[in-house]
């Protein structure tokens, strides 16, 4: 699917989103980042707000890295964290 601003596409997509499996938290991040990278607005900083339901078990030496390519290139993270 291709992005869209039809904000009635996007809810009706929603619903159908499940809450299953596990959390991938550094290929979500690396995802925004790149959507952000190519955004039709580009006046207001890029900020990344990530939901997580589920443990993080990613490893921490990959996260610190990509932290500081986040921190190079002005991007704000803001991670809310539901659960253990």
């Amino acid at each position: 699917a291709a992005p869209t601003r039809n904000l009635g596409s996007i809810m009706t997509e929603l619903k159908s989103v499940g809450m299953r499996g596990k959390c991938d938290l550094l290929a979500g991040i690396k995802t925004a980042q790149l959507a952000l990278k190519n955004r039709q607005n580009k006046n207001q900083h890029p900020r990344i707000i990530v939901f997580v339901g589920s443990p993080i078990e990613t490893d921490m030496k990959k996260l610190t890295k990509l932290g500081a390519q986040l921190k190079k290139n002005s991007y704000a993270v803001d991670v809310i964290n539901f659960g253990k």
